[in-house]
């Protein structure tokens, strides 16, 4: 009887609470994405979100002239995508 008691005293404030609910899973943003590429005269460096179909995005663009190791400070960068699939 001993047991049973005990059995009941440990049991009984589980029989009050809600079971366990799985937690919400988390809406982590994907991470941008970062590109660097070399050429005997340029570094280019690129980091952007992940793209959208149909939604404009921003990209941050940085160039620099590998001759004197300084950034272009003026010009356009045009981007270009293409899709395979």
């Amino acid at each position: 009887m001993k047991i049973h008691v005990l059995a009941s005293i440990l049991l009984l404030p589980a029989c009050g609470s809600p079971p366990p609910q799985p937690e919400a899973a988390s809406r982590e943003e994907p991470e941008p994405a970062a590109v660097t590429r070399w050429t005997d005269k340029t570094e280019l460096f690129m980091e952007y979100p992940p793209l959208q179909a149909g939604e404009a995005s921003r990209f941050a663009v940085h160039v620099t002239d590998m001759g004197s190791f300084q950034p272009l400070r003026e010009g356009r960068v045009t981007v270009h995508l293409h899709y395979e699939g």
